[in-house]
């Protein structure tokens, strides 16, 4: 076995299970994926992609911030910084992409007004 079938096995095998894993619909598509959630930051002023999504009232947002992790086999498209996706019909900004063999990571922020 070469070293890249050993980590798809791996993969495959356990760490994309339901024991680590679960079930997620991503830009509708479902597929197992290994979601954490890393926490809150407080009210901040916004810039860039999300500002033109505020009621123009508003001076601040709250992020709920997330880490994706998803295989290569799973992955409709390519994923890249800046981006917007649907993670279980919710809207998610794509803050930054790790591409390490056989998956993809994601770090998202969904934010809230």
């Amino acid at each position: 076995m070469t070293f890249q079938e050993m980590l798809r096995s791996d993969l495959d095998n356990v760490f994309y299970t339901e024991e680590l894993a679960s079930e997620h619909e991503i830009d509708g598509k479902k597929v197992m994926a290994i979601l954490k959630e890393d926490g809150y930051a407080d009210a901040k002023m916004s810039y860039g992609v999300m500002k033109n999504t505020l009621n123009p009232k508003e001076k601040a947002i709250n992020k709920n911030m997330l880490t994706l992790r998803i295989r290569d086999a799973d992955a409709h498209r390519k994923f890249t910084a800046g981006a917007m996706i649907t993670l279980d019909k919710k809207k998610m900004f794509v803050a930054d992409v790790k591409h390490p063999p056989g998956e993809y990571v994601l770090m998202l922020e969904r934010h809230m007004t």
